[in-house]
């Protein structure tokens, strides 16, 4: 999917070595972000379907824990026809990375395969470790009644 991918496997190790040292046991999730554009005659409905294929094949492989969400900018900075962003999250980085490792396997190259051919690339990546904001937990504050 990604040609970024392999630098940011690099990126990935040092992101999860930071991660450890600098979050508390809370920390339970990271996103990855592509961006990337759609092939001239494709469309983002294919492109839905044929990652659900993947999502399929991959949950069915050990990586039940990792969604996929596209945003496709209604105003930002770039919002050439076609843009979008793959947003990939998943339980922790080390089970972004393992979706990552499958995505490159040989098992994988038939969905790799298709993404290509629906995109005409990406040109960034990020990984994110993901810090969640709770509102109170649903539990009664109010310790005077």
């Amino acid at each position: 999917m990604r040609k970024t991918l392999l630098t940011g496997a690099a990126a990935f190790a040092v992101a999860a070595g930071l991660t450890l040292v600098t979050t508390n046991s809370a920390q339970a999730s990271a996103a990855e972000f592509f961006k990337c554009k759609l092939a001239e005659d494709a469309t983002i409905e294919q492109l839905v379907e044929a990652t659900a294929a993947f999502l399929e094949d991959a949950h069915a492989n050990g990586h039940e824990g990792y969604s996929v969400r596209f945003l496709s900018p209604v105003f930002s900075g770039d919002i050439s026809p076609g843009v979008f962003w793959w947003v990939g999250v998943g339980p922790s980085l080390g089970a972004v990375g393992a979706l990552n490792d499958y995505w490159q396997s040989e098992a994988n190259t038939e969905h790799r395969d298709r993404f290509r051919e629906l995109t005409s690339g990406c040109e960034m990546s990020s990984l994110h470790a993901i810090t969640n904001v709770d509102v109170g937990g649903g539990e009664d504050d109010d310790e005077d009644d």
